[in-house]
């Protein structure tokens, strides 16, 4: 996998609130450290919600 792979897919985690940075890294070329979140809970219920509104216009039609 690339580089830039990577770093989309850890972008598109961390918008989805899957991940959370916890350590900056970059300066004296050190790591970001990563922490599992909570808030992805939300985003499944985002995501039924957006589901269930797609259903419910595809029958009012």
């Amino acid at each position: 996998m690339s580089k830039a792979t990577i770093a989309k897919a850890i972008r598109d985690l961390e918008e989805k609130g899957f991940i959370e940075r916890t350590r900056y890294g970059g300066l004296y070329k050190q790591t970001n450290l990563y922490a599992i979140s909570g808030n992805w809970i939300n985003w499944r219920q985002k995501k039924e919600n957006a589901s269930a509104e797609i259903e419910l216009n595809r029958y009012k039609k």
